[in-house]
């Protein structure tokens, strides 16, 4: 009988262990979130205007936005809500035309360190 009591205190023990663990693993898990941005082909010799991204997450005006193109840090000039209530990021093409070369140009976002989104823009430098 002490021997089976035993057994079922270690059993207990380490199942509630692993699921301390699992639940642990699953709350530093990041999601992934759709991500367009606009326009898929840049072209250097562009004028004016902007760079949208459409980010499949319900707009809020409280996260925590940390954007990015080929690793450098880019500043958004705006956010709102699209017509189906997601964000839409918006940043000065300038800018950007500022950090990224002929080639591919990859975004990458971060919202409220929990999700991020990535996508990749071909860049051009036509007159």
């Amino acid at each position: 009988m002490k021997r089976s009591l035993k057994l079922f205190a270690v059993t207990v023990v380490l199942v509630v262990s692993l699921a301390g663990s699992l639940t642990t693993l699953a709350c530093d898990q990041v999601n992934t979130v759709e991500m367009v941005v606009s326009p898929n082909v840049l072209n250097l010799k562009s004028n004016g205007g902007v760079v949208t991204l459409h980010v499949d997450i319900k707009f809020s005006p409280d996260y925590d936005l940390v954007l990015e193109v080929n690793d450098q840090s880019l500043p958004i000039a705006s956010t709102f809500d699209d017509s189906s209530g997601e964000l839409v990021i918006q940043c000065s093409l300038e800018t950007v035309k500022g950090l990224v070369v002929v080639g591919d140009a990859t975004f990458d976002l971060t919202i409220d360190d929990m999700y991020t989104g990535t996508d990749t823009i071909h860049v051009i430098d036509q007159g």
